[in-house]
């Protein structure tokens, strides 16, 4: 645990590791982090656009010390980014994580369109199937890192906006679609001056026969 002084000196910082855990299973990867005392509210997730997730918290131990953490968690790719959620319950953040699927059409059915990077998470059933799991077991078991649905808090997962670097993309392509449709336009220009000049010649040769006549 590290201490640091507040810039007015007033306030000191403790900072800690929380202890993590991952729980994989089929359909989502979930990191449980185990954060005793803390409330919801005193949390932060986010995530920003290159698949960086951002776990940070603080809370106040007393009138001069307070306790806070960052930790920084590298998404999985197989990851539907969009539809991980955040949940805090029982002393425990758990950050769902569900995974992509690609469901194969039958080739009778090739007409079908083919769906992929759905969410297939179901709360209900991994909270149903925890309950199968911790029934028959010995008392003294730790009860799992999945609490009841009805007991969790969810939370917020905060994204970062549309970086500038997608705005100098757009513009770039409205540049070269410009330069495309002139240098058409300059194309059509050119061909239509020669056939102006080669009318010219001709109007000219069939004057200059008549003449001779």
């Amino acid at each position: 645990m590290e201490a640091k002084t507040g810039a007015a000196g007033l306030i000191s910082y403790e900072e800690f590791e929380p202890f993590c855990k991952w729980q994989r299973e089929e359909a989502c990867d979930t990191l449980v982090v185990h954060l005793p005392e803390f409330k919801k509210e005193q949390l932060r997730v986010h995530i920003n656009n290159r698949g960086i997730l951002k776990v940070s918290g603080e809370r106040r131990l007393d009138a001069t010390k307070t306790s806070k953490f960052y930790k920084e968690v590298v998404v999985p790719r197989n990851c539907d980014a969009n539809g991980i959620q955040a949940k805090f319950a029982n002393n425990h953040l758990y950050i769902i994580m569900p995974k992509k699927i690609n469901v194969v059409v039958p080739e009778k059915n090739k007409s079908q369109q083919v769906v992929a990077g759905s969410s297939i998470i179901d709360p209900s059933s991994v909270d149903q199937n925890i309950k199968t799991e911790a029934a028959g077991k010995d008392p003294s078991t730790p009860p799992p890192l999945y609490p009841p649905s009805n007991k969790m808090g969810k939370m917020v997962i905060s994204t970062s906006p549309t970086t500038p670097n997608n705005d100098r993309l757009q513009r770039k392509k409205s540049v070269s679609r410009g330069k495309r449709v002139a240098k058409i336009a300059v194309n059509v220009g050119m061909v239509m001056a020669v056939l102006a000049a080669l009318t010219a010649f001709v109007v000219y040769m069939y004057k200059s026969t008549l003449v001779e006549d």
